[in-house]
């Protein structure tokens, strides 16, 4: 029975999956028994989910009108192809569409995510300058003319060449503001740190924007593990659809040699996967 025509594959697919049924439970695991998971992921990396799909929607459902109006004596002549072999096909490359979408709709969010970390990260680095900066003014205003006490400022402020240089020097000038707040309550720093309204809540706050600095400069740097597994996952799943789809490609191939009335499949988008058979010259035989 032909397929209804629709242009778009994927709702071809649906309507081919649901012509052919669902294949006998375990007949993936059997087909797939001892193959090698890392050659299968190695094998899917060749080629795009999307050009599997494609070819496969097409050449899955010309087999599939062929076998529907095929003789019994072409069918018996087509060896390594049968229907549920075609079911198994058919439901699994429609799992990969399914599965290639969700890693296609993850990935966007991780882009979207990461820019999102990305300008949190330079707020956060705006935001650290600035208040290290501010910090490190209002404590030599404070240090007032003892060289010593500038002297500590000088050598703590550091630089905002990276998160963590501009991290360390917001974390050491809490810590010297901290011994400040420590002197004797009648001493002369003591004194200009009050004018300064330089208290402990400011040396808090030094604090949490170095710990926001390095936060969130670790997370726009963090690489996405789940990511890359889940694409390995695809790259073997694409493995699988290239082992099903050569099994039929060459099956019909094979029948063709035999008997012309059987089609071949030919492949369009995936043709570089699947090596045409030559065939032997029948030179020689006629001359021997």
């Amino acid at each position: 029975m032909p397929l209804e025509p629709s242009d778009d594959p994927i709702h071809t697919l649906e309507i081919l999956a649901a012509k052919v049924g669902a294949p006998p439970a375990g007949l993936l695991d059997a087909l797939l028994a001892g193959t090698d998971n890392e050659q299968l992921t190695e094998k899917g990396r060749a080629i795009a989910t999307s050009r599997l799909v494609v070819d496969g929607v097409r050449l899955y459902q010309e087999a599939y009108k062929f076998w529907q109006d095929a003789a019994d004596t072409q069918k018996k002549r087509l060896k390594g192809f049968s229907l549920p072999l075609l079911a198994v096909a058919v439901h699994q490359l429609h799992a990969l569409h399914a599965q290639s979408q969700k890693v296609a709709n993850d990935a966007t969010d991780e882009v979207k995510t990461r820019a999102k970390r990305a300008a949190e990260a330079s707020r956060a680095a705006a935001h650290g300058v600035a208040l290290r900066d501010q910090a490190a003014s209002s404590m030599r205003d404070a240090a007032g003319l003892d060289p010593a006490l500038r002297a500590e400022v000088d050598k703590v402020v550091g630089t905002a060449d990276t998160p963590d240089t501009l991290a360390r020097g917001l974390h050491n000038l809490a810590e010297v503001l901290d011994a400040w707040l420590k002197s004797p309550a009648g001493s002369p720093i003591h004194a200009r740190i009050t004018l300064a309204s330089l208290d402990a809540a400011y040396a808090a706050e030094l604090r949490a924007a170095a710990n926001a600095v390095q936060t969130t400069a670790a997370q726009a740097g963090e690489r996405n593990a789940a990511r890359a597994a889940a694409q390995a996952g695809l790259d073997r799943e694409d493995g699988v659809a290239i082992l099903l789809l050569g099994q039929i490609v060459r099956a019909f191939d094979a029948a063709n040699d035999l008997d012309p009335t059987i089609p071949r499949l030919l492949p369009n988008s995936t043709r570089r996967l699947f090596s045409r058979r030559t065939k032997k010259k029948e030179t020689g035989a006629a001359e021997a």
